[in-house]
């Protein structure tokens, strides 16, 4: 097993990401990435969740949005630092032209969204909504380069 210690590659999930998300995808690119483990999905799979609440809402989804970029910029950072990923393109560089591009992205699906308003309300809300996910992508840039990671599952110190 891969996460035995004795026998196997002793992989963990890592505690920077206990309480802010992105703790199963930095392990699992970490194994692919050091350790050459081949990762495979499943395309038939099907996943299922009861939204209820606050998480039905759409202020909800872009937070959710925001964070999980902001897990793969810290993801990059983390994986640059501890040389598993060797690459030439600074990590400023590679978090400035996602964020641009999904900026960019957003505003393009905004502006197509608007112009479809007035033909198809349900198309336009579509193409509205992935504006707006690409807008929160684009907000994790300033969250990242600030240092700010919310905590979003709460804390084990905690009662």
């Amino acid at each position: 097993s891969v996460f035995a210690q004795a026998t196997g590659l002793g992989l963990r999930f890592h505690p920077d990401f206990n309480h802010t998300g992105g703790e199963d995808t930095e392990l699992m690119l970490r194994a692919k990435r050091a350790h050459g483990i081949k990762l495979a999905g499943c395309p038939k799979a099907c996943v299922t969740e009861k939204l209820r609440g606050n998480r039905r809402k759409l202020g909800h989804h872009l937070s959710r949005t925001m964070s999980m970029q902001l897990a793969g910029f810290r993801i990059a950072a983390l994986h640059r630092k501890n040389d598993v990923i060797k690459t030439e393109t600074p990590l400023a560089k590679m978090v400035f032209k996602r964020g641009l591009n999904s900026f960019l992205l957003g505003l393009k699906r905004l502006t197509i969204g608007l112009f479809q308003l007035p033909f198809s309300k349900h198309k336009a809300q579509g193409t509205l909504g992935l504006g707006l996910e690409h807008m929160a992508r684009a907000a994790a840039v300033f969250a990242f380069l600030s240092g700010r990671f919310a905590e979003r599952y709460g804390s084990a110190d905690k009662d």
